[in-house]
């Protein structure tokens, strides 16, 4: 599992891009709990979201899962190759992130891990 991540109890991580941005996905723990992944939606772009709102949703042949964003702030890009290709979220989930947002806070939250922290917490 990659260095640099935050890791959230409901197997989402986040990280910040070069241009300050946040990309959000699901961990390998995570897809491999969803199962094969049949279609993904993503929120629209240009839309403020509130901390824990759905930014997506995630289908497989057992379940829906939704996604929560980390953060407040604005949902700036969807993934659309993620779309297209949901499958993409088993094959490579740490770089198959479902939006980008600009977040208009980002106070320290004890509730993500890092690597090592996530690590431990699924094992």
């Amino acid at each position: 599992m990659p260095v640099g991540f935050q890791y959230a109890r409901n197997h989402t991580w986040h990280i910040v891009d070069f241009d300050g941005l946040l990309l959000i996905g699901v961990t390998d723990y995570g897809q491999r709990a969803l199962g094969d992944v049949t279609s993904v939606e993503l929120c629209a772009t240009s839309v403020r979201v509130s901390e824990g709102e759905v930014v997506a949703k995630i289908a497989s042949a057992s379940a829906v899962s939704e996604v929560g964003a980390p953060f407040s702030g604005e949902i700036v890009a969807a993934n659309m190759l993620i779309w297209r290709n949901p499958g993409r979220i088993n094959s490579a989930p740490y770089v198959s992130w479902l939006v980008k947002m600009w977040p208009t806070s980002k106070n320290i939250d004890l509730r993500w891990m890092s690597s090592a922290e996530y690590a431990q917490f699924i094992t």
